[in-house]
Formats: C-alpha cells, structure tokens, sequence
C-alpha cells in the first residue's frame, strides 16, 4: 500500500533535503583568495560595507589587558572607550613592559598595533562571522608572516606570506562565504612579532558571492523553504485571506499560517495567524 503524503509534508522534507545537501557540499571546502591590492580587495567585495581600524593617531602603550576593542579604557595611556572601532577584539599573551601597544613610528602613520617585549601571534577575534579582513604591515613584522583563519563551518585554513616592503603594505583575505571568525597572525622579528596598521574588515555577517557549485543549491533551498506552510501558507478554511504574505519572520509553530492581523497587533507585525485565536488574526 502506498501513502500519499500531504504537499505541505513533501515540500518541508524536500527543503530540509536541499538544505542538507548544501551544508554537505560547501562544508570544509573554503576557499581563501589572498589579495596585495586594496583597490582589488574592496572591487571583489562588490560594496560589501568596510569598517577600517587606523589604531588612533599616536601611541598608547602598555595595554595592560592583553586585549584591545572598543571598550578598552585606559585613561592613563590616553586610550578611552569607544576610540577603537566595535566589530573586532585584539588579543595576545599576558606578558611583562611593553608586549602589547598601539606604538608610533617605524614608518607607520599614526598608531599601529604591536608587541615590542612579547614574543608570541596577534589573535583578532571578530564579534560575528566575516567574509573577509586585510591590514597593512611592513618588515617591521619580519620576512615573512604565518597566518591561521577559523571559521564557523569547516577547517582552518593556514598560510605563509612574504614581506618584502619597508613601508606598510595591505594583505588581504577574502572568504567565499562569511564565515571568518577569528584569525592568527605571527610575523618572524624576534622584536616586533607581530605590527599591523589599517585592519580591514567586512560588517558581521554581510556575505560573499556562494561558490558556484552552491549557488543552483541554495536557489532550490530558498525556493522550498518559501512553499512551506511553517513560512507562509493560507488554509483553504480562509479562501478570503490577501494572497500577498511577508511576515517578517517566519511563522512560530503555534501560528496556522500567514495573514496580517489588526493593525497594531503583534499578529500585524509578524503576519501569522494562530490556532486558536479569532478569524481576523486579533
């Protein structure tokens, strides 16, 4: 005997299947594009908004917290909250003297982030996932410089990169999608291990063009998602209901399905009707 399941119950699983698959297809398959061309770098992010972190314009040193972000108050160095961008938290190993400063000098403009008497990486933590990051650096920081990305859904990736210039010059990454949640970064001075200025980063959560073996996968997904009844659904017993629906969220698990309720009204602004209430959504 063949069961006939009802399309609501089709559509949910073959979305479910779609959203699976495209997990299955794009986790652990990052790819990294590295760039040494801030103009390339902000054309490839196609308008994607930037916040740039200058690290002030003079010195301010120790920070004492092993940690600097927008709420770091160090009155007695000058540094007050609110001077360094939200979006990012800087951090190193505790350490002894100057291991952790915004410093001046060393053909840099202004401030820029450095350790002097610490030895070990710069972790820079973003507050949601990226899709990408750049900063700028010089031999200052040493020949050459390690770096370890992490992301929210696959592997990190690791990289060894050149420094061939005195004066700062921009490196930047770029994600196919935004997932970058933290990053490592260690030069090879046995001074300065690490010393960067200008850090680059994408708003939380603002993504990169899907890769394109995803991209037909993440269309059906949504496509599916969008016929389900738990997003938007009009039950036959409400033949009368406006065919036009944007909740905007989908529909809790209590709601029978989608339709403006009266104006002002929780409903209204969710655009859900739930079991239960009055015809009219109120």
């Amino acid at each position: 005997m063949t069961l006939a399941l009802p399309a609501g119950n089709l559509l949910r699983r073959l979305a479910l299947l779609l959203s699976l698959a495209l997990a299955g297809s794009s986790l652990g398959q990052v790819v990294i594009t590295p760039f040494t061309d801030v103009n390339a770098f902000t054309s490839a992010l196609n308008g994607a908004p930037v916040t740039v972190e200058d690290f002030t314009s003079t010195s301010h040193f120790p920070l004492t917290d092993a940690k600097l972000d927008s709420t770091t108050n160090l009155p007695g160095i000058g540094l007050f909250a609110g001077m360094i961008q939200p979006g990012v938290t800087y951090s190193t190993a505790m350490g002894t003297g100057v291991f952790f400063n915004i410093d001046a000098g060393a053909s840099f403009t202004g401030g820029f982030l450095d350790t002097v008497t610490g030895n070990g990486p710069l972790t820079a933590t973003f507050n949601g996932t990226v899709s990408a990051f750049g900063f700028d650096t010089a031999t200052t920081m040493g020949s050459t410089f390690a770096l370890t990305i992490y992301f929210s859904d696959a592997t990190p990736y690791t990289g060894t990169f050149a420094i061939t210039s005195t004066t700062p010059t921009f490196y930047g990454f770029q994600s196919t999608r935004s997932n970058i949640t933290s990053l490592v970064l260690l030069g090879t001075d046995l001074t300065f291990s690490f010393a960067i200025d200008n850090f680059r980063f994408t708003n939380s959560n603002v993504f990169a063009v899907p890769e394109p073996g995803t991209a037909p996968l993440l269309g059906l997904g949504l496509a599916g998602a969008a016929a389900t009844p738990s997003t938007c659904s009009f039950p036959a017993r409400r033949a009368s209901a406006p065919r036009s629906c944007a909740p905007t969220r989908p529909c809790p698990p209590t709601a029978a399905g989608c339709w403006p309720g009266p104006p002002g009204s929780a409903q209204s602004r969710l655009g859900c009707h739930f079991r239960g209430r009055a015809a009219s959504g109120g």
